[in-house]
């Protein structure tokens, strides 16, 4: 006889074959689309002094070092435009940080915007907010770290 299932799994499709992946809705190819940019691997930072040194600012804040497993790091597909944007999400927000690189690093530009991962009830809008941006230094980085820590605080209800 065959045993009924209760719960959850009753109402999950039951099948033998594997659900087939399709890069046309999931995945890289569906983001770069999307997006209009190419996902690099932060291996691929560490080929440019000054992608380097945003490379290993971005290797501290992930967790035991593995970027690729926690970030979205990407460059738009217009060649005129050289900015990276690294992508990373908590569970509410979503963090963009980006760079613009200019002449020299002292003029470059970084710069980081949130954004909610859930619209408030009534609203049909993601919520958004600029942090801190400026020239790219460690004083920027530093003030940009220190918003999304504060972002992230949830208030005591003592």
């Amino acid at each position: 006889m065959e045993e009924i299932l209760k719960g959850a799994n009753s109402a999950a499709p039951q099948s033998e074959k594997e659900i087939p992946w399709d890069n046309k809705t999931h995945g890289r190819e569906m983001y770069e689309t999307e997006c209009k940019c190419k996902l690099l691997k932060w291996a691929e930072l560490m080929n440019s002094p000054w992608n380097a040194n945003f490379g290993m600012k971005l290797k501290q804040l992930a967790r035991y070092g593995n970027v690729d497993s926690v970030m979205l790091i990407s460059k738009p597909e217009d060649s005129k435009n050289d900015w990276i944007t690294v992508r990373f999400f908590t569970n509410d927000y979503s963090y963009s940080i980006h760079v613009h690189w200019k002449q020299t690093m002292e003029d470059s530009y970084l710069g980081c915007t949130v954004t909610s991962r859930k619209p408030r009830p009534g609203e049909s809008w993601h919520r958004g907010a600029d942090l801190p941006d400026g020239r790219y230094n460690d004083e920027t980085w530093n003030d940009i770290i220190r918003g999304i820590v504060s972002y992230e605080m949830k208030t005591l209800q003592l």
